[in-house]
């Protein structure tokens, strides 16, 4: 592997692709550079003359359905296969949406071309659609300390509703609606955007909204990250990282929701002791810097269990 940059080739304003990078620059590794997915005229050229000009030690690819939907937008499997032939540089895709079929069926579509795959969401789906599971590594999502480090200051909200993959926005003002009439004060985002680090910020509570099919999300992580309590949908995805009631307050019926934020905001002894020990896991086995150093290792040699070791 070259000593050269990383390439990020991927939409930046995919939420999840956004924090991968950040997530990247933060940890001074390496220098990096982004072309980005937003060229009509197709990526296959550029993708060429950036990696003949810098000569990467490494491609991330992000696999987005989004992108998948305007076909220049994406480079081919061909054009990948070549780059990687005539460079000697490995590639690895990450995956957006995950727990989907028809992501399944994009990944399975690129694996001649990608030497090791990624997924932050789902660690299941994979295991029974991808062409080759023991090449794909399911880890946390890697966040910007810098942006998600628990930064001081007055949390001035009560409660952060973090609306999920697959929550309707009717769900989320229903249940936002349910918790301000116990007077406590709400706000509302979307998972993975940049309001969600400023919410995580403010709020003394962080509700991942999500249905019963909930994955892992970036709220999961970031939530414990900057200081607050998450209370997340208990699930196996989740439960991968953190420990419920230990590190996250879990629920497992969106009724649950209004009772438990009421006995953590009345018993803040509590209530701290959770949102320390949670920031403490994910601090320490959660961060961007140990994503990164696992990444570039597998990278380079991805094993055959290498689906099987999170760190």
């Amino acid at each position: 592997m070259t000593q050269g940059p990383v390439l990020f080739v991927l939409d930046p304003s995919t939420p999840r692709f956004g924090l991968l990078v950040g997530s990247f620059a933060s940890t001074g590794l390496a220098p990096f550079e982004l072309l980005a997915l937003d060229r009509d005229e197709g990526t296959d050229r550029a993708l060429f003359d950036a990696a003949r000009r810098c000569s990467p030690r490494l491609v991330v690819l992000g696999l987005g359905l989004d992108a998948a939907m305007f076909s220049p937008r994406l480079p081919r499997v061909e054009t990948l296969v070549s780059l990687r032939r005539e460079l000697d540089v490995p590639i690895v895709a990450t995956l957006d949406d995950g727990h989907t079929l028809a992501a399944m069926d994009l990944a399975n579509a690129y694996a001649p071309a990608v030497d090791l795959f990624n997924v932050q969401d789902d660690y299941g789906t994979y295991r029974e659609a991808a062409t080759n599971a023991s090449r794909y590594w399911p880890s946390w999502t890697p966040l910007d300390p810098r942006l998600f480090g628990g930064r001081a200051g007055r949390r001035d909200v009560d409660v952060a509703v973090v609306a999920g993959t697959g929550t309707t926005p009717d769900a989320a003002r229903e249940s936002t609606e349910q918790l301000r009439r116990t007077g406590a004060t709400v706000l509302t985002v979307d998972d993975g955007t940049t309001a969600l680090a400023d919410a995580c910020a403010r709020a003394r509570i962080v509700v991942h909204l999500q249905p019963d099919d909930a994955v892992c999300g970036p709220a999961d992580f970031a939530a414990p990250a900057a200081g607050a309590l998450l209370l997340a949908r208990d699930n196996p995805h989740v439960r991968r990282w953190l420990e419920p009631r230990t590190d996250f307050a879990p629920f497992t019926d969106p009724d649950e929701i209004e009772a438990i934020v009421q006995f953590h905001l009345a018993h803040g002894d509590q209530h701290a002791r959770i949102a320390e020990r949670g920031q403490r896991r994910v601090r320490d086995e959660c961060s961007a810097r140990l994503y990164w150093r696992r990444l570039l290792t597998l990278a380079r040699s991805p094993a055959p269990s290498a689906d099987l070791q999170p760190v």
